[in-house]
């Protein structure tokens, strides 16, 4: 999906509607499985890296949490 395409602008018109209506944490989720969508649509193998990083950045966050 490009920037350029139909494709994202009927994402776009599907998402920011969702977003503008969402409270904040239903803006946050939404957002991540959006852009899990964004991501995966292009290529499916990345879709991997991305929910190891999401993982990996949101336990390293509880940890720094728990510390302070």
């Amino acid at each position: 999906m490009l920037f350029n395409s139909i494709e994202f602008i009927v994402f776009l018109s599907i998402v920011y509607p969702l977003y503008r209506v969402l409270p904040f944490r239903g803006q946050n989720f939404m957002l991540l499985i959006a852009s899990y969508i964004f991501y995966g649509w292009w290529n499916l193998q990345f879709l991997f890296l991305i929910l190891l990083i999401t993982s990996v950045d949101f336990c390293s966050a509880l940890i720094i949490d728990r510390g302070s």
